[in-house]
């Protein structure tokens, strides 16, 4: 302080505040986990999930589809953001492409949302032959990966379709808005395998080899005496009355 004369002095104390009626929040840090799963609760292992707004770097999912951030500060807003690419092969076979046909002729609907957005492989907000397109380059080898979308898409788990037989009418949650995070959150995403419709994309231990059980049938033809040169057409008939609705082989009938 300074006085009429111009002499100075000072001293130091501090403010002790304290909340005696227990008015100020206990929590000031929250915690942000969660899971990420396939349509039938199968978990999804490595999916890359972003916190954005927050300074963290993004996370990926365990062997069990778990996710969970360090502790942040309460008040803050975010958004969690899943995502995973680079598998566009895991599930896919000539069979979604038959279900896929099936399903746009009117022959055998896709029985639920998650599917419907699985067929879109293109990515258009509809189902189409070029979807069947961009699928049957990808079974046969012609390209490496979908131009035009990721291998996985993911929903909040949370969400409700508007119409679940159009799951485009209005735009999906494909992430999850945190306003004011005020407590600890767990916050779970169903993961949609594009260009899978049967199901059997596999969420964890990709890497791990596995037989799949395929129906077995025996095919017959004539046998013919050909020179060569001649372009011929050889007829392949069932041995017997069966149905099938697809088949894949390799490039020569063994």
């Amino acid at each position: 302080m300074t006085d009429v004369n111009g002499n100075t002095s000072y001293c130091q104390t501090f403010v002790d505040i304290q909340d005696t009626q227990g008015l100020c929040p206990t929590m000031i840090v929250a915690n942000v986990s969660g899971k990420t799963v396939k349509e039938d609760n199968t978990e999804i292992e490595n999916v890359i999930v972003e916190m954005k707004g927050s300074e963290l770097n993004p996370t990926n999912t365990d062997n069990n589809g778990h996710f969970a951030f360090a502790p942040m500060p309460t008040g803050g807003s975010y958004q969690v953001i899943p995502g995973k690419d680079g598998d566009d092969m895991n599930g896919v076979s000539t069979l979604d492409i038959v279900m896929i046909q099936r399903h746009i002729l009117g022959m055998e609907k896709l029985s639920s949302p998650y599917k419907l957005i699985a067929a879109d492989v293109n990515n258009s907000g509809s189902i189409t032959a070029s979807d069947l397109t961009e699928l049957r380059k990808l079974v046969l080898g012609l390209t490496m990966s979908l131009p035009n979308n990721t291998s996985w898409r993911f929903v909040d788990a949370a969400y409700q379709f508007v119409d679940k037989n159009d799951p485009w009418l209005t735009p999906f949650a494909e992430r999850y808005h945190i306003d004011a995070l005020t407590g600890h959150m767990d916050i779970n995403f169903v993961g949609i395998k594009i260009g899978d419709v049967n199901g059997n994309a596999k969420g964890r231990n990709i890497n791990e080899g596995s037989v799949e059980k395929r129906s077995k049938v025996n095919v017959v033809m004539d046998d013919r005496k050909v020179e060569k040169g001649d372009i011929i057409e050889i007829p392949v008939m069932m041995e017997t009355g069966q149905t099938i609705y697809g088949m894949q082989d390799t490039a020569g009938l063994p």
